[in-house]
């Protein structure tokens, strides 16, 4: 089988970007879900949070019909093709010598195929000359004997057309399937997007006083990081020390690398792509004390958290006026 091409893999994976985007499903999934007696009392949640499970479910079964590796059936092809232009050319050079010996040129012609003729046309055309060398073959079976050929030989080459015949289609096919797993892949996206965004993240505001931190984790879950294959991240949310409010604008900085970031309106930064390491990290904000975190540890390939709480500047009390003494 010299002549057999291997099919280099070409899997079509997700792409990182909805890889992250799933990690964030699954880490919302994992909060509404060890949260399930805060909400359980709110039917308009409950059916959301279904939906958006369903969805998730969806997406990780269409995710392995898309990432499903098609090098094996490529292969399988091959190597069936490369069997049966063996079995047939087997036959048809038996064939030959019987034509040639009774002077039949036109039997000789009508099998009269090389290898590489085989091999080279197209998968419908190889099934169709392997077809015509069987059935010539088989009418003069009974002569073909002193030729070393027998009925089982052309049972077996019959065996070998129709095993080449069914597994023809077969890497179209895949590739169709991949095709169409891309399409509702995107299309499941989609759809759990706006569960979160017109529904569970709307719903959610119902817990902002009742169960705070319920509240907190689940807008920390929803953040998408993009961590790579490498890299690590940094993630948390930035709040008042005495009341938990979110301090919208604050400024978190690494100062090793004097990369900053400011807080959204949920009071989260986020950091991408972070080298393993210890890091010293400074939060800012008008009407707050500034305060850094001297030894922030950064793990290799995680997300990691750090939720940081800034305490009000204390304001110096304005001097008073001096008082004049009463003159006597």
């Amino acid at each position: 089988m010299s002549d057999l091409k291997i099919v280099l893999k070409n899997q079509v994976a997700m792409k990182d970007n909805l890889e992250n985007k799933l990690s964030m499903y699954l880490a919302v999934q994992k909060v509404c879900a060890d949260n399930n007696s805060v909400w359980s009392g709110l039917p308009a949640f409950a059916t959301s949070f279904s939906a958006f499970e369903s969805k998730i479910g969806d997406i990780e079964s269409v995710r392995l019909i898309q990432e499903q590796d098609t090098t094996g059936i490529a292969i399988d092809k091959s190597v069936l093709k490369e069997e049966l232009a063996d079995k047939a050319i087997e036959v048809s050079t038996a064939v030959h010598a019987y034509a040639t010996e009774i002077g039949d040129n036109e039997l000789l012609e009508s099998i009269n195929y090389s290898r590489s003729e085989l091999l080279k046309g197209r998968d419908t055309e190889l099934q169709s000359k392997c077809q015509i060398i069987h059935d010539k073959a088989d009418a003069i079976v009974g002569s073909l004997g002193d030729y070393g050929l027998v009925a089982a030989d052309l049972t077996e080459l019959q065996s070998r057309i129709d095993d080449y015949s069914d597994i023809i289609p077969k890497p179209r096919t895949a590739i169709s399937n991949k095709k169409t797993a891309t399409e509702d892949l995107s299309l499941s996206f989609q759809e759990a997007d706006g569960l979160l965004k017109d529904k569970l993240d709307k719903l959610i505001e119902q817990f902002k006083t009742s169960d705070a931190e319920f509240y907190a984790t689940y807008f920390n879950a929803r953040l998408i990081v993009d961590l790579g294959r490498s890299g690590s991240a940094l993630r948390g949310t930035v709040t008042d020390s005495a009341t938990g409010d979110r301090i919208v604008g604050a400024t978190v900085e690494i100062l090793e690398t004097q990369d900053s970031r400011n807080a959204n309106k949920q009071g989260k930064y986020g950091f991408k792509q972070l080298r393993p390491g210890t890091y010293t990290v400074q939060a800012t904000a008008k009407g707050y004390e500034a305060k850094q975190i001297p030894v922030v540890e950064i793990a290799e390939g995680q997300l990691n958290v750090l939720d940081i709480e800034l305490d009000r500047a204390v304001k110096e009390p304005l001097p008073e006026p001096d008082q004049q003494q009463p003159i006597n």
